[in-house]
């Protein structure tokens, strides 16, 4: 008996890292599903052109003409790859994210793949995702135990805006039409309307001289504050802007909460690939 009471905590382990294997594999499968229906819904769009943008205020006019090359067709989807790290709050260590994010463009919509590492054994999985109108984001420790979970209208407008201000990456989903539309402001900013079905958010959007996008900002985004959703004004910055597949993208990302509390910077990411209308998972 002594040998089984020695091979115990083997097996225990064993255990736990097969059923964690099986949850992950379960977790990725029906990520995978996922990001095949919001694929299946979106579709390149016609050649854009200058009348596309020439209505539109003084700052968009200079940022279409600065980001995208000659004949750019309207981006379909996009899928990502990013790495970075992510914090809680500013007492909480930051952990290291590796993500994969897939984007439909019309309809908007997105479904943020990441694995933040703990231990080598020890990881957790995170879905955020705005799909068929709805936000949800779940948490779960080793694919199998669920920290968190968020939904409701609260989630579908956040999530609505974090695709708006993502759209930086895919700059033709920026153009005014039936989901978006433009507000001048002066000649550096403008503000963003955005809709889907019952659902209306805004950001204003800020320009730099050449006309590259260097931050957004909400007040209409909200985050969870022990367990309840609280509204607050959030701010995303961009840098570094690179060429990808001709199109001028920032490289390097960050957000930031303001708060009454002082403002929490809690996610800073750098992007390590981009394909657009690719329609397909990594």
């Amino acid at each position: 008996m002594s040998w089984i009471i020695l091979l115990f905590p083997f097996l225990l382990i064993s255990a736990l890292i097969v059923s964690s294997l099986i949850g992950r594999l379960i977790f990725r499968r029906r990520v995978a599903r996922e990001v095949n229906g919001l694929f299946s819904a979106a579709s390149p769009g016609s050649v854009v052109v200058s009348s596309d943008w020439q209505e539109l205020p003084e700052p968009l006019q200079r940022y279409f003409r600065f980001v995208l090359p000659e004949g750019q067709a309207r981006i379909g989807s996009a899928r990502l790859k990013l790495a970075g790290m992510m914090r809680a709050d500013k007492n909480k260590s930051w952990m290291k994210i590796e993500s994969e994010e897939y984007v439909s463009c019309h309809p908007p919509g997105f479904i943020w793949h990441a694995v933040a590492k703990l231990l080598p054994l020890l990881w957790i999985e995170v879905c955020d995702c705005y799909y068929g109108g709805k936000g949800e984001m779940r948490v779960l420790l080793m694919s199998l135990k669920k920290l968190a979970a968020s939904s409701g209208r609260e989630m579908d407008q956040s999530s609505l805006l974090r695709w708006l201000s993502e759209a930086v990456m895919f700059p033709t989903a920026l153009l005014p039409g039936e989901h978006l539309a433009w507000k001048p402001i002066d000649s550096k900013s403008a503000k963003a309307v955005v809709r889907n079905g019952e659902l209306t958010a805004s950001a204003t959007f800020y320009f730099d001289k050449r006309g590259t996008i260097r931050k957004v900002v909400t007040a209409d985004k909200y985050r969870d504050f022990k367990g309840k959703p609280e509204k607050a004004v959030w701010i995303g910055y961009f840098h570094n802007y690179q060429r990808k597949s001709g199109i001028l993208v920032p490289t390097e990302v960050g957000a930031t909460w303001k708060l009454p509390r002082g403002n929490l910077n809690y996610a800073r990411f750098k992007l390590v690939e981009i394909d657009y209308d690719q329609p397909f998972p990594y």
